[in-house]
């Protein structure tokens, strides 16, 4: 009888066991672990849709899910961007639902060539949150925020947020 218990609560724990390290998530659960972006520019907060990802959920054990997107180079998309309203010169507050490990600025002029390298701005790290200064630019822009996930154990990724601005002159 006392084999019969060891070898029941064996089987229960190994089950157990068995099943968190074959967990995968869903893939809505793998895109709602992708990080949301708010960006505060003056007395405006938006919320930057998400343009093209790499992004892996691990569990415990190891495994996990990955899954990926490609979309068209902002410049190309410019239509069915979100547009932005900065002043050139007022600083750029971005905020993430997960602070990522790394974030890069880049943005282009409307009219610019896709496959042009864009400019990059300088960003700073303040009260979890990254900061850049909007150029002072008297044409419409396209940013493109791009961020990277490497040192969490259970998410991972990069993760471009784009949009489009109307730069005004105050």
């Amino acid at each position: 009888m006392r084999r019969t218990k060891y070898a029941i609560l064996l089987l229960i724990l190994s089950l157990v066991l068995t099943g968190c390290g074959i967990f995968t998530p869903s893939e809505q659960e793998l895109q709602d672990s992708i990080p949301t972006l708010s960006l505060t520019a003056g007395r405006y907060r938006y919320q930057i849709p998400t343009g093209g990802y790499s992004w892996s959920v691990y569990n415990r054990f190891g495994g996990g899910s990955h899954m990926a997107t490609d979309t068209a180079h902002p410049l190309q998309a410019v239509d069915d961007l979100m547009t932005v309203s900065l002043t050139g010169g007022e600083t750029v507050t971005l905020t993430f639902s997960r602070t990522p490990d790394t974030v890069e600025v880049t943005y282009w002029s409307v009219g610019d060539e896709v496959g042009s390298q864009g400019t990059s701005l300088e960003t700073s790290f303040l009260d979890d949150s990254f900061l850049f200064t909007a150029p002072e630019e008297t044409t419409d822009l396209v940013f493109q925020i791009t961020a990277q996930w490497t040192s969490y154990e259970d998410v991972g990724g990069t993760v471009s947020y784009p949009f489009t601005t109307a730069v005004s002159e105050e």
